[in-house]
């Protein structure tokens, strides 16, 4: 393996702390003009799939990015990108926070134990389609060893001529359609495709 000679961005642990966007619509766009994320360790993340990119292909690339992964996605300024599929991006506007998810999820965090897993993934899923018993035990996991990393910081979008494939699920707890869809459309200028019962 070469050494490389560019100088490597520091992990977000290690990087200079961030004011943070507050206001009523994170999307913003810097003097330049170019279009902004809500957040600040984006930017970092984006360069670290950058790397990534740069080291598995010498082709073009087509990257799928899921919530915060979407996010991570959109702050990459690869030439390897050919094509983005997002999939309930966070980062484009605000994460809609029902009173159940914030009950549930409150008790997942302070105790965490499998019936609080179940009872989260219960207010997260949509209708009928009850939580699977390996993702009951993951999210325990997640909630005894891990803490979130919250909703996405500030980045700036990459520079591309080419508009994502976009979609969410019809019942999406944190990014539903009526929510997303118009951020979709003003910032990526591309248009929601929505996944039917999902």
């Amino acid at each position: 393996m070469r050494a490389s000679s560019r100088r490597r961005s520091k992990p977000p642990d290690q990087v200079e702390p961030v004011h943070h966007f507050s206001g009523r619509n994170p999307v913003r766009r810097s003097s330049s003009g170019e279009r902004g994320l809500s957040g600040g360790r984006l930017s970092w993340y984006g360069e670290w799939l950058s790397e990534v990119m740069e080291t598995i292909s010498s082709e073009p690339v087509a990257v799928m990015g899921h919530s915060f992964g979407a996010a991570i996605t959109m702050s990459s300024h690869s030439p390897r990108i050919n094509r983005l599929v997002l999939v309930s991006p966070g980062g484009l506007t605000r994460l809609r926070l029902t009173p159940t998810v914030l009950a549930a999820s409150a008790a997942w965090f302070l105790r965490p134990a499998p019936s609080r897993s179940a009872r989260l993934l219960r207010a997260m899923l949509a209708p009928g389609h009850p939580p699977r018993d390996e993702l009951v035990d993951w999210m325990t996991l997640v909630a005894r060893h891990s803490r979130s990393s919250g909703a996405p910081n500030a980045a700036t979008l990459a520079t591309r001529s080419l508009t994502p494939l976009v979609v969410t699920g019809e019942h999406d707890v944190f990014l539903p359609p009526r929510r997303l869809g118009p951020a979709v459309r003003g910032t990526l200028g591309a248009e929601l495709g929505v996944v039917s019962e999902a």
